[in-house]
């Protein structure tokens, strides 16, 4: 899923993270990744629900931490850019 999602092929990652999902259930890191792939498309809010689903399942990953980091910085690009 990762691999589509750097490729931007959204809709094959989808299919590969559900096929996960399915596999494993919804692990951190699982949703992790899948929070990632929602940023890289601009989906913010699923993107920090993900975030968030997953820091609930293992609060002390620097992973999903450094993830929430970029998605608030996400959030603050978006901010001052609409500003100017």
């Amino acid at each position: 899923a990762a691999s589509y999602d750097r490729l931007a092929r959204f809709e094959l990652a989808d299919r590969a993270y559900a096929a996960a999902v399915h596999l494993g259930g919804e692990t951190p890191a699982t949703l992790n990744n899948l929070g990632y792939s929602y940023m890289l498309r601009g989906d913010l809010k699923a993107a920090r629900a993900k975030f968030m689903k997953a820091l609930a399942g293992d609060p002390d990953n620097p992973k999903i931490v450094n993830n929430l980091r970029l998605l608030n910085a996400s959030y603050q690009y978006i901010a001052r850019s609409v500003d100017r």
